[in-house]
């Protein structure tokens, strides 16, 4: 097993795939994002980025946080709530 199969399992992820540009992204749903970080920071996955991404309309987010681990990039997506206008 990889370390990237062992964080999938650890985090019960089961939707992966890896982008052209080998990137390997993990579907995280609505996973606490503080328990993600902790298990990047085990792993001694160093923290990249943040990307935001405005959905259409009014339906919020996406948010892409991007981890590397020994040269590897490791993405995690997440949609955040709706925006308040107000």
């Amino acid at each position: 097993m990889t370390v990237t199969d062992s964080i999938a399992e650890t985090l019960g992820v089961t939707d992966m795939w890896t982008d052209r540009g080998g990137v390997q992204w993990f579907a995280t749903g609505n996973l606490n994002l503080r328990d993600v970080a902790r298990l990047m920071n085990e792993c001694c996955a160093r923290f990249v980025t943040i990307t935001a991404t405005q959905l259409p309309g009014d339906q919020g987010l996406c948010l892409d946080y991007l981890w590397d681990l020994d040269g590897k990039l490791l993405a995690l997506d997440r949609k955040s709530t709706r925006l308040n206008s107000s």
